[in-house]
């Protein structure tokens, strides 16, 4: 069996959200998951605690380009994402993470299984997640390739 510990990272941002948080508190506590699931609220220290996990689970029914999965990567975390707007353009399925379809629970569950029962696998997931960040989304690659696209222009 594994031991897994799940923290959520993060605080309300606005009053509307209240309700959800004592709903997912309330969730916990029927379920007698309190001693696997830990509320860190809003921390200056996030990337610091990426680097230490094994995996991040960002399971959004909306995102722009989720800065989140970009830091997780960066830190060679890999992510399981549902696939929203710019996720898709980030995780490559089952090479740096998994993509999982929104509110599709098991889908989410059998994630979370592929992913954390091989750690090596894990690992060279974020691997490939740290190669992503690399190859696809430092400051130099786009001034590269912005260069590139006026050359041609210009041309």
């Amino acid at each position: 069996m594994i031991k897994l510990d799940f923290l959520i990272i993060g605080d309300i941002l606005n009053d509307s959200e209240i309700r959800y948080l004592e709903e997912i508190k309330e969730i916990i506590t029927e379920n007698n998951l309190m001693d696997y699931v830990y509320f860190l609220g809003w921390r200056q220290d996030v990337l610091s605690i990426m680097k230490e996990l094994d995996l991040i689970v960002l399971p959004s029914y909306s995102e722009g380009l989720p800065r989140t999965v970009l830091e997780s990567l960066a830190c060679s975390c890999p992510v399981i994402a549902t696939d929203v707007a710019g996720t898709g353009e980030i995780i490559e399925h089952k090479a740096n993470g998994m993509l999982i379809k929104p509110g599709d629970v098991n889908a989410l569950s059998e994630a979370l299984e592929y992913m954390l029962i091989d750690k090596t696998k894990l690992r060279q997931m974020g691997i490939e997640g740290r190669k992503t960040i690399e190859n696809k989304f430092l400051m130099e690659k786009y001034v590269n390739d912005l260069q590139d696209i006026i050359i041609k222009t210009v041309k």
